[in-house]
């Protein structure tokens, strides 16, 4: 097989002789485009006549996103793209290729994103949406379903705007990642660059960069969906990419640097690290998935070896509250914080399903790993706010983010209503009952400033509302919500709250009209269900007639 994949990589194709699969599916044209979806009747020149910013605007929108470092994609070399976007220009963008300008609008759609405000309304008429309308168009034009080059980053980048359009995670994004996903195992992204084909350097590291990129992105959404990953580790040998700055390596490159000491924080460096802590994680979903119960041995296990890579995160992207960050730019704090939730989510996922059968360690580690996660959460939401600290970087407030929250809240309300169903042993563990109340307390001001932009943060505000009643918790407490009480930070009144009319919370969670369809969860395939195998469904938290008997909620 991988020499068959590798003659067909090294096989080059001449101008002179056509393509005997494209001959072949000629004859079938119209029965696969039927399927895959035909692409818009708009040609290149009508997408660019009808897209492209003015010179001047479109020269902000990429010094806007490659200026800070913060926004780049680490697949996108910006020498090289830079080098590319002057050469196209000259001839109007005619000599680029589809996939290519899906590209360029990907990045016009994230910088304008960046513009907008990470809270402003994402209709269609906002530059960010055209830009991405475009990006999407694009790739159409190109037949983004055949595996061609440029193809999977294109893809990739497209699904990363779409993910950043929405607090939700959407089927979308699995799909496109899916379909960048087996592109890159077609152009042989698997397979070391040393070992497996003929690269030069330079496009040997991209290509490991791109690897790096799908492994990390497909565990993400899968574990999102609940769904298993589409890249299976055991057929991989692609390296991790080095620590090296873009300026430290170009086209021209005959021996790749050595890679910069992990004392340095780099952009890429939190990327590199997050890469070492993403197999156990992926062996972490894939229990949790499984049919098969995991012994208390085997979950020991998983839980060391997810320790051990924890150790390896060097000191200067281990986590730290952001009153102990002051001086570190807000960049570096976003990606201490993504780590520590990558962490404690994986130690939440693994001990969850024994939690449930009384396992006196998983409660204490599952309990403990969830208020964790609601603390940081908290710490940073607070933070994002215009006038916080980390308000340049709000948009990194994504649905990952979100997704980890959710799984912490929801756990916390397990944890209750456990102990109040049958006072559950809390063994060693550091946090009093007291102060988990307090936490979904926070959670649910959390839930309240997001509901206009996450259905499942109303979803999870109104099970904290049904497990603090089924706890006998004072409703007065929390009716106004606040996160002071539990980071320092005060509360703040937004128009999300006014328009929600709160205090009369919770909302109507009946009227979804305002919503498009891929902004649902999936009901049993969301990360509620998945993560506990339903044993915590979220629609029952939600007050189903079960839940009520089981929780003695009236």
């Amino acid at each position: 097989m991988d020499s068959i994949h590798q003659l067909r990589l090294e096989l080059p194709r001449t101008v002179d002789e056509p393509d005997l699969e494209e001959s072949i599916a000629d004859g079938n044209d119209v029965v696969s485009k039927s399927i895959l979806g035909l692409p818009s009747a708009s040609s290149r020149g009508a997408i660019l006549s009808q897209y492209m910013p003015l010179q001047k605007d479109a020269d902000h929108l990429l010094e806007t996103y490659f200026g800070s470092g913060t926004f780049v994609q680490p697949f996108i070399h910006t020498r090289q793209f830079q080098r590319e976007y002057h050469t196209f220009q000259i001839e109007h963008f005619q000599a680029a290729s589809a996939f290519w300008l899906s590209t360029l609008f990907s990045i016009f759609s994230i910088a304008a994103l960046v513009h907008e405000g990470a809270g402003g309304e994402k209709t269609a008429q906002t530059p960010s949406c055209e830009f991405y309308n475009a990006a999407g168009k694009l790739l159409a034009l190109g037949d983004y379903h055949d595996t061609q080059r440029d193809a999977p980053e294109a893809l990739l980048l497209y699904a990363h705007c779409k993910s950043l359009r929405s607090l939700d995670p959407t089927r979308e994004c699995g799909a496109i990642i899916s379909m960048a996903v087996r592109h890159a195992y077609e152009l042989g992204y698997h397979r070391d660059p040393d070992t497996f084909g003929r690269f030069t350097v330079f496009e040997g590291e991209m290509r490991r960069r791109f690897w790096a990129c799908c492994k990390q992105v497909d565990t993400m959404v899968s574990f999102q969906l609940g769904l298993p990953n589409n890249i299976i580790l055991q057929n991989c040998d692609t390296k991790s990419p080095s620590n090296l700055l873009d300026s430290d390596f170009d086209f021209d490159t005959q021996i790749l640097p050595q890679a910069r000491p992990e004392s340095e924080a780099t952009p890429i460096l939190w990327f590199i690290v997050k890469d070492r802590l993403m197999p156990v994680f992926s062996r972490i979903c894939q229990a949790a998935l499984s049919l098969r119960v995991k012994s208390d041995i085997e979950i020991m296990e998983l839980e060391t070896e997810a320790r051990k890579a924890y150790a390896t995160i060097p000191n200067i992207l281990r986590w730290r509250s952001v009153s102990e960050s002051i001086s570190d730019p807000p960049f570096l704090v976003m990606c201490r914080f993504f780590l520590e939730l990558l962490f404690l989510k994986s130690l939440c996922i693994l001990h969850l399903k024994s939690m449930v059968r009384g396992n006196a360690h998983s409660i204490v580690q599952c309990t403990q790993a969830a208020s964790s996660i609601v603390k940081s959460v908290a710490d940073i939401h607070c933070e994002l706010r215009p006038g916080g600290r980390l308000q340049a970087v709000s948009w990194m407030f994504n649905n990952f983010v979100m997704t980890d929250f959710l799984l912490g809240g929801s756990t916390l309300c397990l944890y209750v209503n456990l102990d109040h169903r049958r006072s559950i042993s809390r063994g060693s563990m550091t946090i009093t009952l007291e102060e988990i109340i307090l936490l979904l307390k926070t959670a649910h001001s959390i839930c309240v400033d997001r509901s206009l932009s996450s259905i499942d943060a109303r979803r999870l505000g109104r099970a904290i509302n049904f497990t603090l009643e089924s706890a006998d918790v004072n409703q007065s407490a929390f009716i106004q919500p606040t996160v002071g009480s539990a980071t320092g930070c005060q509360p703040q009144a937004t128009t999300e709250t006014m328009v929600l009319g709160i205090p009369d919370w919770p909302v109507d969670f009946t009227n979804h009209n305002t919503y498009s369809e891929d902004q649902f969860t999936f009901s049993t395939l969301d990360p509620f269900d998945f993560i506990s195998n339903g044993l915590i469904d979220i629609e029952q938290f939600c007050g189903t007639t079960t839940y009520a008997n089981d929780f003695n909620i009236t």
